[in-house]
């Protein structure tokens, strides 16, 4: 059997979307995206009636998990004359220092200029910048834009910021193709993962 639009609709849950279990299978049959290209699958009717069927296949409600003042001391029943205080293992112990309360804070360490102009002119980066390009097609994920039919300029950015992750510079899996003008306003303070197998990226697909 051929699937239909009107096929598709009728599995879609209440609220108009897909389950997760319904966007695995879909993306195991015909890949990602998946929404146009599945309308001209031919699947067979078990593996049909298990999709249809598992638009109602929800995730349960976490369970509401009791703090941890109610674990350790819980509040005692109201008799009506009570007294309830913290016990000593309750209270948090804090250690000081001259007076004022000792913190520890763990120093970023912040790239220079030169280091990333020398970072961006290595074999290592350019290498690997032109891999990402041919992966992704050359195109912005986030507002689909290319350089061939747009004009725009696009970018291999790195979701999280060199800044902030260096070690991570020349990681594949923290690479995407975003244009200048997205990539500019993604700055480092942002780290979405714009990339079509990304949660954003499938549910991205998804409304188009």
């Amino acid at each position: 059997m051929q699937i239909t639009e009107a096929m598709l609709k009728q599995a879609r849950t209440k609220k108009g979307g897909y389950t997760l279990k319904q966007v695995e299978m879909a993306i195991a049959l015909v890949g990602s995206p998946w929404v146009k290209p599945i309308q001209k699958a031919d699947v067979d009717c078990d593996w049909w009636r298990d999709f249809h069927n598992a638009k109602t296949d929800q995730m349960p409600s976490p369970l509401k998990v009791k703090s941890k003042a109610q674990i350790i001391n819980p509040m005692p029943a109201d008799n009506g004359d009570w007294c309830w205080k913290p016990k000593a293992d309750d209270v948090p112990k804090i250690k000081l220092t001259g007076g004022k309360p000792k913190t520890k804070k763990k120093k970023r360490k912040i790239i220079c200029r030169k280091e990333n102009q020398e970072f961006y002119d290595s074999k290592e980066w350019r290498e690997l910048r032109v891999r990402v390009l041919e992966k992704y097609a050359c195109r912005c994920m986030m507002c689909g834009r290319s350089p061939k039919v747009h004009g725009v300029v696009v970018h291999v950015d790195h979701i999280k910021p060199r800044s902030k992750h260096p070690e991570l510079s020349l990681e594949l899996t923290n690479l995407q193709l975003l244009c200048e003008d997205c990539n500019l306003g993604k700055g480092n303070k942002y780290e979405t993962d714009w990339r079509p197998d990304s949660p954003i990226g499938i549910a991205k697909n998804i409304n188009e």
